[in-house]
């Protein structure tokens, strides 16, 4: 049997506002998702059940943050084994997997990890099966899986609305292609549901929805500087109420010694961001912040504006 592999690139809210709450409860959002080229590989091979073993999806779990997952693991419990399920029982029989993640993506850390390795099973199941991603079955059951799995199984730059469902295309500019991306996490995980409380506790005002891209009209020199005018994060408060490590890293990015154009946190923390120039110049930041925070994980990458050949899934022996 062959191995089908998919990458599960990171997702970055270059901002992130609050514009409503629904009914439900759930939080309405305006917000810019871009994905990266630091990702989670996930395999897959069909087996044949040989009768000694129960008929079901084998996930094993490697990399830097396996230690924070805790497989063997109940279908309820993980994303991936959840797509599985819920692919079988909506669009077409599967058989069972043998499984393998790979995970570079931290965990509980704003960047989407959860829901990318759910959209990258979503795939396998899809190429397996030989259905297509963009059958709104598929895009309902993306979103029942959870608000950010839509966006992460199409893996490009996306202006999100609603609670995940709306989403349009959009095209970076050459300074955001550009630029280098520094990711820096206190190793704090943050819960999303007591940062969403905390917000809502706080009686903050819900934004109004925004009509064009923060950029709309500028020159390239000034994308990055109109994007930190006129763009948030409307959690980062919250967020560091909640975990005030997370205010700690966003003093260090935001010293003027490091030469950050901008710098948040994405999602709901607690991983956050800065950009620069280039590359080059994050990664010389990186350094300045690994000296003076050893303990803290930083990773240096960049913005994919398509999904580029190296995190193009792949079928192998």
């Amino acid at each position: 049997m062959k191995v089908v592999r998919e990458t599960a690139p990171a997702k970055l809210n270059l901002f992130l506002h609050l514009i409503g709450r629904r009914d439900d409860g759930y939080h309405e959002i305006d917000s810019l998702f871009v994905f990266l080229d630091l990702a989670d590989t996930l395999e897959a091979r069909p087996y044949v059940n040989d009768g000694r073993a129960e008929h079901k999806d084998r996930l094993r779990i490697s990399g830097p943050w396996a230690a924070f997952l805790d497989p063997p693991c109940e279908v309820s419990d993980n994303l991936i084994l959840r797509a599985l399920d819920e692919f079988r029982s909506r669009i077409a029989p599967l058989p069972p997997l043998d499984l393998n993640l790979h995970k570079r993506i931290p965990v509980a850390a704003g960047l989407g990890g959860g829901s990318a390795d759910a959209a990258a099973a979503l795939r396998i199941a899809a190429r397996l099966t030989d259905t297509h991603l963009d059958g709104q079955t598929m895009a309902d059951l993306a979103l029942a899986l959870g608000a950010d799995v839509p966006a992460c199984l199409a893996n490009t730059p996306q202006w999100i609305g609603g609670i995940g469902e709306h989403r349009r295309p959009v095209r970076l500019p050459r300074v955001l292609s550009a630029a280098g991306v520094l990711l820096v996490n206190p190793r704090c995980p943050v819960n999303t549901a007591a940062v969403f409380g905390r917000f809502r506790d706080s009686g903050a005002a819900f934004r109004p929805p925004l009509t064009a891209m923060p950029w709309q009209g500028a020159t390239d020199e000034n994308v990055l500087s109109a994007l930190a005018r006129m763009t948030f994060n409307d959690l980062e408060m919250p967020a560091v109420e909640v975990a005030p490590e997370v205010g700690e890293v966003l003093a260090e990015l935001r010293r003027p010694e490091l030469g950050a154009r901008l710098a948040r946190m994405s999602g709901s923390g607690g991983t956050c961001f800065a950009l620069f120039d280039n590359l080059e110049a994050s990664r010389r930041a990186a350094r300045q912040v690994t000296e003076q925070h050893p303990d803290w994980w930083t990773m240096t990458c960049r913005m994919m504006t398509s999904m580029t050949p190296a995190l193009v899934g792949r079928t192998g022996d």
